[in-house]
């Protein structure tokens, strides 16, 4: 049982950090008026990912580790953390799962906006293809491939990014 925690501690550490760089890139793609896919490979401040979590120096140095050696960020640079081409992907996905069951907890379990993430955060690690199929086809005419936040995402400190 120890075991399997660890494992998913792992997978949700994973996870956010790869999220938190995506949502960070989105907000610099809106800043300068551009697509994500024009920014993938910007750079992101290790300040703006603290920012975004909960993390210490500490903790964010392992999952930039964890990160590295599963390909989905590059070899760790002073300050600056980037996603590969491979970690970009996850973090599109990850997003995606996310703000999809965002919208479902929103409409369907009458969940407020502003107390969403918490909840969406409780459960998205364990989203099979198979659910993330279904919410798909069930709000595919409500979302772009990777939905809006439904909550306010605080933009960063410019100079952070």
């Amino acid at each position: 049982r120890l075991h399997r925690r660890r494992q998913l501690n792992k997978k949700v550490g994973e996870q956010h950090i790869l999220r938190a760089m995506y949502e960070i890139l989105e907000d610099k793609a809106r800043i300068s008026k551009s697509e994500v896919n024009r920014v993938r490979n910007n750079e992101v401040a290790r300040q703006a990912v603290l920012a975004k979590r909960t993390w210490n120096d500490d903790q964010l140095r392992k999952l930039r580790r964890a990160g590295f050696k599963r390909g989905y960020l590059e070899a760790p640079k002073g300050d600056i953390l980037r996603l590969t081409e491979e970690g970009f992907g996850k973090a599109a996905r990850i997003t995606h799962n996310h703000r999809l069951w965002e919208i479902y907890l929103v409409t369907h379990a009458d969940i407020a906006p502003s107390h969403v993430d918490r909840d969406a955060d409780m459960i998205e690690h364990v989203l099979d293809a198979d659910l993330v199929s279904r919410l798909e086809d069930e709000l595919k005419e409500q979302f772009e491939w990777i939905p809006p936040s439904l909550h306010e995402i605080k933009p960063q400190n410019e100079g952070a990014l």
